[in-house]
Order: structure tokens, then sequence, then C-alpha cells
């Protein structure tokens, strides 16, 4: 496939991501793309390995198929000679293979199994990155040199995914070795970074990522060979944009209950909505707290659902940022009222049991004269450690937090309790010592009851 020059220039020059890595805190020096430490190796080094690494892209989303893949080919890692000038090829995915595992987004702890799948008509399939956790790869066996012989590398790789839902972004480097067998210790000594790349979007289109060492001048005045005899002229590299985008706008909430355009709502997860620069990255904050992130389209559309809010006024607004990492003046507040006073009563439950089998904490699938709130959901639980369970017997261990269900009628600190919002803020409070099934109202809000069944 033809490769371009500008746009090789492009990955490795600062302002050019066109996305962020998920999970990546924003104070390591590589989570907004290009970063070069080290352009060429310690004098006494004689290895080299080039990577690639793929990310869920920050603000877009928690869509995952565990049967997507992101598939890798051409993978190639060249060292580029001090007395020659020649590029050499050090790695060939096509003879040594890829390796690589799923490790936590930071890097914090050791990595997880990832497949590894040969394609019939070359390259290898990778499983997709889970929440939390990257693809990281490289080939087989490490690249070699002579020591003292080499000023700088590039690595080229392909890449696509399999499924076009998927928000992933994707960037190469590479690390120098000591030697061939040399093994990873704390610190990095015996394996710095020569860099890596700014981060690309991956399409279900084949796309080609490239990361070189060295400055671009020094890049353009000697093209390794993958770039050798493009027809596409090599640019020179203007300017980064310094140009911060227009403040974005919030534009609309969900659900907007009661009376529309009152701007108060009894929901208390929202969903905000709004426009900004096509591609920028936007903040959103209730007050000065920031609460989240979303990328706005191609069309600038964005939207973010936010955590449970706290009853009460909140006044959100918004930033924008470009690729370029330009910060926009912060957008209009939008200043609202959850108000969970505003809920309409409901008729009062009945205090009822629910059939259960002997020796069991089970919970009720409905309850009879109860609407649920819109969102509202019913789960058994454990209220003494917030544990969600199941069909648990009396007696039985491995309930977390406590060895044991205690059966007691009068041991309310462990009952198992059936809770959900409901409409009605009226409910009698009725002691949950009493045999059988029973409501109770939690009086630290109006919209929690609490239903306790037992067996004896």
């Amino acid at each position: 496939m033809a490769t371009s020059i500008s746009d090789i220039i492009a990955q490795n020059t600062i302002g050019y991501s066109e996305g962020r890595p998920a999970g990546v805190p924003t104070s390591y020096g590589w989570y907004d793309g290009v970063y070069k430490p080290e352009a060429a190796p310690p004098s006494d080094f004689t290895s080299v390995t080039g990577w690639g690494q793929v990310y869920q892209e920050a603000g877009s989303g928690s869509y995952y198929n565990p049967n997507a893949t992101v598939d890798v080919a051409n993978a190639r890692t060249y060292v580029h000679l001090k007395a020659t000038g020649e590029w050499v090829l050090v790695q060939n995915q096509a003879t040594t293979g890829i390796a690589g595992a799923h490790f936590i987004a930071d890097f914090s702890g050791a990595g997880t199994t990832m497949n590894v799948t040969p394609l019939s008509g070359g390259g290898v399939a990778l499983d997709a990155p889970p929440a939390g956790y990257n693809d990281h790869f490289w080939p087989t066996s490490r690249g070699v040199y002579p020591a003292g012989a080499v000023d700088g590398v590039y690595v080229q790789m392909d890449m696509k995914v399999s499924d076009p839902n998927l928000h992933l972004v994707a960037n190469v480097g590479a690390d120098w070795w000591r030697n061939a067998t040399a093994p990873y210790v704390d610190g990095f000594s015996n394996n710095p970074g020569a860099g890596m790349s700014n981060w690309v979007e991956l399409s279900t289109q084949w796309t080609t990522l490239g990361f070189y060492s060295g400055s671009s001048s020094q890049f353009q005045a000697d093209l390794p060979p993958p770039l050798q005899g493009s027809t596409t002229t090599p640019p020179v590299v203007t300017t980064p944009d310094t140009v911060a985008p227009l403040a974005p706008k919030i534009t609309a909430f969900t659900p907007d209950t009661g009376t529309v355009g009152d701007r108060i709502t009894t929901a208390s997860v929202l969903t905000l909505s709004g426009t900004a620069e096509a591609g920028s990255t936007v903040k959103l904050f209730d007050g000065t707290t920031q609460i989240g992130t979303a990328s706005a389209n191609t069309s600038g559309a964005w939207n973010l659902t936010t955590a449970k809010l706290s009853t009460g006024t909140h006044n959100f607004t918004a930033t924008a940022t470009d690729a370029a990492g330009n910060t926009s003046t912060a957008a209009s507040p939008l200043s609202l009222r959850v108000d969970a006073s505003a809920l309409s009563s409901g008729p009062n439950p009945p205090v009822t049991t629910s059939p259960v089998a002997t020796n069991h904490w089970e919970g009720f699938s409905s309850v009879p004269g109860w609407a649920a709130l819109a969102g509202g959901t019913r789960a058994l639980w454990n209220n003494l450690n917030n544990v969600q369970a199941a069909n648990v017997p009396v007696g039985s261990p491995g309930i977390v937090g406590q060895s044991t269900v205690q059966s007691a009628t009068t041991d309310v600190t462990h009952a198992m309790n059936l809770m959900t919002q409901y409409s009605a803020t009226s409910a009698p409070t009725v002691s949950l010592g009493t045999l059988g099934g029973v409501f109770h109202t939690d009086t630290s809000t109006a919209l929690a009851q609490t239903l306790a069944t037992k067996a004896y």
C-alpha cells in the first residue's frame, strides 16, 4: 500500500495527534503523542525493538466488542548507520512474528494474555483492548547492530480494526536495549525509550503508522527504504496550530422532567449535549469540578452522561481542546436544579410477603401497587457491605465482608434487601424485625424504599 511521507511527518510533529489514550494519566510525557527522549542509543548498547500500542480513545464512550480485532501487518524496524548513512532492516514481522499482551493502561501492573492470531494473507489479528487495558505488541526477537554504530531508528506498521464501531487510537515507537537478551529491570536502565509517534485513530481501512527518532529535517533528507521512491513530495512542516477553538455550547439536558424548560428535573443522572469545534475534546465541569470528557464528532456534536448528581443547583460549563492542544474559553453556564422533592406521590405499597425457598433470601421481581421511577432498578443487596447478591442460602459462606448470612429474625444488620427507586414519598415505616416481608422508608432520601424478605 502507498505510504504518504506527509502523513508520517505529521505523526511525528507535536500537536497532530488525532485523539488521546483512555486511562493514561495526562502527566505522562507521551499522553499527547509524539515523545522522543533518546534519538540515539547509549554507546555500549547493541539492540533495539520496535513496538506498537492500541488504546480505547479517551472520551469516546464504553463500546467494546470482545470478538473484534486489531489487525497488524508489515511491521518493520530500521536503524540508521552513522558511518554510511544507510538504513538497515533489523526486524521484520514476516520473519519474526509478533508477540504482546494486554497491559493496564498506565502500565502499573503485569500484562495479561492477548490472543495473537495469524491472518491468511499475512499479518496478525490481536484482541481489541478491553476497558482499562491496552494492546502492546512487538516483534518476537530484537534487532541487533554494532555498539556505537547507530544514530537513529525508524519503525513502520500497518493497522486496521475489524469493527467500525470501535473508537481506538494507536501509535508506534521503539526502545533501545542493552543487548539481544538483556532482561527488563525497573528504571528502564536496560531499555531506555527512543520514543513514540502521535496517536492515530484506527478504522476498518489499513493505516500506515511510522516513528522516527531523529528530527523531521534529518528524516526528509535521508528517507528509510519504505518511503524511498514515494511520489509524495516531502512537505515543509508548518508551524503547529496555536489558535484556540471557540467556546463550546451546552444546548440541552435530558431527561427534563415535569415542566419542560423550567430547568428543574427529578432525574439524578443527566445527559448533557451541545456543540464544539469538530474533533475537539470537550471537558465538562460542575462548578469548578471536572465531571467528564466527550469528543465532538465531525459535525461538532457531543454528549456526556453524568454520574449520579446530588439534590440541589448545578452549574455546568465546558471547554474545548483541539488536536494541537489549544483550549477554548469556558462555555456559557447551564444552570439547573436536581429536585427530589418535585417527585409526584404514588400509592403506598401493601405490606406483603414473597414466596421464597426455605432458608433462602430472595427479592421481589415486582412490587404490587408501586410504580418504579424511570431508570430505577431492582436488585438484591447485602445492606451491610453494599454487595449485590443472588438467591443465597441462609448460613452459607461467600458473602463478601461476612462469613455467614445470619438467620435470626431480629438480625436486621445482615438482612438482604431489595432496593429500588419508587415514585411514592409517603410509604409507611415498618420495623424490620417483623417476620415475612416488610417495607421500610429510608429517611435519608424520599426515593429509597427498602424491601426485606426472610424465609424461616
